[in-house]
């Protein structure tokens, strides 16, 4: 197993407090690829106790609306704004990180690292979906778009590395994945609950719903929050090819 060095994390120490993160996998299998990240996580965090305090939630079910809800201890008599994971602990960012991402330590602790420095409300890493080709990273996010051209517009990895290299390595972005993303707690509380639910799109040509994440983070963003993209790290997915 590689070792890593302690690391300072000057941003997220000099508060005296640890920041606590609760990292949430959704799902009941797990890719290899992502099975070794995870444990060069945890190893990470045993060298490295006074950074943050960790937790840890998974979950499964069928609906993942009713998952995600569920996984940060959503209740439906709990009313319209709700804490998340409030019987249990306080929290300062929730990270999603889906059950076949392959990364590297240093990754989760740069994005918590500029969640802290900038003040910033969700942050989400690039990943090329199952095509190999198409970045989890949305330009455009509009109906409008959407019905014009049957999809919607996405960052190129050039695009954002070109952004990135003139704003800290951040950009900001319409929408994007779930895979890999770190949250501010706080902003849950002005998000209307259920936090996750499908988002409907309809028009004379199109119809349908948007999938979790993208409406997520159309609410959020409704909501008055900001998404930026970390253009300095590329995680990898896990997936299966049929040759």
């Amino acid at each position: 197993m590689k070792e890593y060095p302690a690391y300072n994390l000057t941003m997220l120490d000099e508060k005296n407090k640890k920041t606590s993160v609760v990292f949430c996998v959704p799902g009941n299998s797990f890719s290899p690829g992502f099975f070794a990240s995870w444990t060069k996580l945890l190893h990470f965090m045993h060298l490295n106790p006074d950074v943050i305090e960790p937790h840890y939630i998974n979950y499964y079910s069928p609906n993942i609306y009713n998952l995600r809800n569920q996984m940060l201890g959503g209740k439906s008599n709990g009313g319209k704004f709700q804490t998340p994971c409030e019987e249990d602990y306080k929290l300062d960012y929730i990270f999603l990180i889906d059950s076949d991402m392959v990364f590297d330590p240093m990754q989760v602790f740069r994005m918590l690292y500029k969640m802290e420095k900038y003040k910033l409300d969700a942050m989400i890493a690039p990943y090329y979906m199952g095509d190999g080709k198409t970045l989890t990273v949305i330009k455009d996010d509009s109906e409008k778009t959407l019905t014009e051209k049957g999809q919607f517009i996405y960052f190129s990895f050039q695009e954002l590395q070109t952004i990135g290299k003139l704003n800290e390595n951040m950009a900001d972005v319409a929408n994007g994945g779930f895979g890999f993303a770190c949250i501010a707690a706080r902003c849950f509380d002005k998000i209307e609950y259920p936090w996750f639910e499908p988002m409907k799109y309809e028009s004379p040509e199109l119809s349908g719903f948007f999938n979790d994440d993208i409406s997520f983070f159309k609410k959020f963003k409704h909501a008055g929050f900001n998404l930026a993209c970390d253009t300095s790290i590329m995680i990898g997915h896990d997936k299966t090819v049929t040759l």
